[in-house]
């Protein structure tokens, strides 16, 4: 055995390209501004270069474009309490996501 010519011929180099994409920044300031008995609205700043948001709530997902910076929840149950998250969304990565909770009901 040994390392002569014939065993250094089947060495093989592999090489691999990684990089890695940092999660996008969660949008700022992220609130209810607004309530009745069967919505909820919400406001946030938007992100610079993010490609959209993603609002999650009762285990669904709303995709909202990145240039939105108000949305309504509606079709909410009167008196009931609703926790928001708000994803920044760039390629494929989500941000950490930020919280708002908010109640259906008259102000």
């Amino acid at each position: 055995a040994g390392w002569g010519p014939k065993r250094r011929a089947q060495q093989r180099s592999f090489f691999c390209v990684c990089f890695s994409i940092l999660a996008p920044r969660n949008a700022e300031e992220f609130k209810s501004i607004g309530q009745n008995e069967t919505s909820i609205k919400l406001q946030w700043k938007t992100v610079p270069n993010s490609d959209s948001f993603i609002l999650l709530f009762n285990e669904g997902e709303i995709n909202i474009k990145n240039s939105i910076k108000e949305y309504t929840v509606s079709d909410l149950t009167d008196g009931t309490r609703y926790t928001f998250t708000l994803f920044t969304v760039f390629g494929n990565v989500r941000s950490s996501g930020v919280n708002c909770i908010a109640v259906t009901g008259k102000m």
